[in-house]
């Protein structure tokens, strides 16, 4: 049998091989070779290995299969191996090899690995060390490299970081966007991340007609080529309210036979964003989703801004349908602090670790009347347990619970015990601090504020440069303290906006109030008197002479108006317009009522009312007066009235 492999793995030619079973033949005769004849050590036999398994896109496999051939076998093959950990998201022993100074000599190998590490970077969210990598490529590239593919990456690097890291990079590369359709694509993104929406429109448009418009393409890959640039022209109309217009393009695309899963996923995706809020079916959806699933299969392949969004619209599905236990993989420990490295600031996942551990659905939250009771246990969970990520999530929960019953008791007392343990960290959570702040204001308290303040300033002329200088959105938030104490013409402001300085010199907005702040911009005083007189001139001239004599001017007069004018009164009609007359033959005297001018009361026909009887029978029932007696009653009580009246009037002074 030894012989039959031998003589297998000597037929093979594997320069010719390009279907999937010829693939499959070559890795299959050439594991055989490897580990039944050579037993893991063979160079020729691994390396085809490692090829049919990159070609088959088993890079897991291919991970394994490295781990157990000796080092002094796959030392041999370093860009196999940096392209295997980088597909196996291993980007430490990528880096390993990255970092290894031998294969400085040989520059073709030094760019390759220079393309891998660049695209592990941009696909961990490092845009900055990604973008400074093609920056190398470009201005190193001598027809080595299509320039245009240098382009197109560049371009999809600077939109990621315009979007995580809120700065403004410009492309250092001078192609024409008309060349291809894929540059065109990702110039649309740099200006959707700078939110200039109808330019992007407009490029992805061209984008479109130009993909079209390639006949070397076939069908199928000209409908996978389209679909990114529509899902995104449907994602800016769907941001500035023109969800009409973006779900017809997503149902559209949803009938073409795209197998992309990527695709896929973020069609549906976008597509339950605008229908999802009028879905009551929430297990449907959930299920039509498949996040699990999805989120597994393409984990090496979503960039890490998508997979933020996507793992989020996961937890709020579950949590919404009821399937989100405490036992979830992504509630567990080991996946929220690998969360929390990648994305510091946001605890998500912790807030329904908190909520599930302390039995809190869905519908306790959008109950107000079960408010009182859920802050209670938030309180409680916070009162009774060390600063940690839960008791800060629930702190985060508190706040938001809090702000609807429109009190905040509860919340400060949380909020100052985080804040006065995370000044024993290395750095603070921009974020609680931020609320904190924004509660001392809204309810007036001023020395509670101040004191804050004084802390903060404190903390931050301690911290270690680096610090502050490695982590962006920290340095924004020292500055924007700064600003906050500018404003309350604190004099504290001067030592943050002093350190910011040393540590970017290159900030105009800082440079620019520490300029303003002192007097090196003012003129010196010789240079602002040189024009002036005299002082002995000035006070021997005439004060009638420096005020300037003004113009008198003629009074407008105005015409009375004409005292003998007539003015016509406007009277109303004495009938509307609407009121219709009878002609005189159609009169009827008899038809009158003869009564008709005496008062009701006095008329034969009028009959009172069960009121006015009772009144009149002088409210005894039963009783019944006669005529006589009740009207001598009548008189003899107007009588003594009067008498009484007269007795009582009292004479006037004389």
């Amino acid at each position: 049998m030894s012989n039959s492999i031998v003589q297998a793995f000597k037929s093979l030619n594997v320069s010719s091989a390009h279907s999937v079973s010829e693939h499959e033949t070559i890795y299959d005769v050439s594991y055989q070779y490897l580990s039944n004849i050579k037993h893991f050590n063979d160079l020729i036999s691994f390396h085809n290995c490692l090829v049919a398994l990159i070609n088959l896109d088993r890079y897991y496999k291919a991970f394994e299969l490295i781990k157990q051939v000796p080092e002094d076998v796959h030392t041999e093959f370093v860009l196999e191996k940096a392209y295997i950990y980088y597909k196996t998201g291993n980007s430490k022993l990528l880096l390993d090899i990255y970092n290894n100074d031998d294969f400085s000599n040989n520059p073709i190998l030094s760019r390759a690995l220079n393309h891998i590490v660049a695209q592990d970077y941009y696909r961990n969210g490092n845009s900055a060390k990604a973008l400074e990598l093609y920056v190398q490529l470009i201005q190193s590239n001598k027809e080595m490299d299509n320039s245009l593919d240098l382009s197109c990456n560049e371009r999809a690097i600077i939109h990621q970081q315009n979007l995580m890291d809120l700065v403004d990079v410009s492309s250092l590369t001078n192609s024409s966007i008309e060349e291809s359709y894929d540059l065109l694509f990702n110039d649309s993104l740099v200006h959707l991340s700078r939110g200039e929406y109808a330019t992007a429109l407009v490029l992805l448009d061209k984008a479109e007609q130009k993909c079209q418009d390639q006949s070397d393409l076939l069908h199928e890959d000209v409908l996978l080529e389209l679909a990114p640039i529509k899902l995104t022209t449907a994602y800016i109309l769907q941001i500035t309210n023109k969800t009409d217009e973006a779900l017809k393009i997503l149902k559209e695309l949803e009938l073409e036979p795209i197998n992309d899963l990527i695709v896929k996923l973020i069609l549906s995706n976008n597509h339950y964003s605008i229908t999802g809020k009028s879905n009551d079916n929430v297990n449907f959806m959930h299920r039509e989703l498949n996040y699990q699933y999805n989120l597994h299969h393409l984990q090496q392949k979503l960039t890490k801004p998508q997979y933020h969004v996507l793992i989020k619209n996961h937890l709020l599905l579950s949590f919404f349908s009821g399937s989100l236990s405490n036992k979830s993989s992504y509630l567990n420990s080991k996946s929220i602090d690998q969360w929390l490295e990648d994305f510091p600031g946001d605890y998500t996942p912790v807030m329904y670790k908190v909520l599930t551990q302390l039995s809190i659905d869905i519908n306790d939250l959008s109950n107000s009347l079960n408010h009182k009771q859920i802050c209670k246990k938030l309180f409680k969970f916070v009162s009774n347990n060390k600063v940690d990520q839960q008791v800060i999530a629930a702190t985060l929960l508190l706040v938001f619970i809090n702000s609807k019953q429109n009190r905040f008791d509860q919340s400060m007392i949380a909020l100052e015990k985080i804040s006065n343990d995370q000044f024993d960290n290395e750095k603070i959570l921009p974020g609680l601090i931020g609320v904190l702040i924004k509660l001392y204001e809204e309810l007036n308290l001023t020395k509670n504020l101040e004191i804050l303040f004084n802390n903060l300033v404190e903390k931050f002329v301690s911290t270690d440069h680096n610090v502050i200088q490695d982590d962006v959105n920290y340095y924004n938030f020292v500055k924007i303290i700064g600003f906050k104490l500018l404003i309350l013409q604190n004099e504290n402001s001067s030592k943050l906006f002093n350190l910011l300085n040393q540590i970017n010199p290159d900030d105009e907005l800082v440079s620019t109030v520490l300029n303003n702040s002192s007097n090196s911009n003012l003129s010196p005083i010789s240079k602002l008197t040189s024009s002036t007189q005299p002082i002995d001139e000035l006070l021997a001239t005439s004060i009638e002479t420096l005020i300037p004599i003004k113009e008198q001017q003629k009074p407008i007069t105005k015409p009375k108006p004409s005292v003998n004018k007539v003015i016509k009164k406007n009277r109303k009609p004495k009938f509307s317009s609407t009121k219709v007359v009878k002609p005189d033959a159609e009169f009827n005297a008899d038809s009158l009522d003869k009564e008709r001018w005496l008062p009701m009361k006095v008329r034969s026909y009028y009959k009172p009312s069960k009121k006015e009887l009772k009144k009149k029978s002088g409210g005894h029932q039963g009783a019944v007066e006669t005529p006589a007696v009740a009207s001598s009653s009548v008189s003899n009580a107007t009588n003594t009235s009067s008498n009484k009246n007269k007795k009582k009037k009292k004479k006037g002074k004389k």
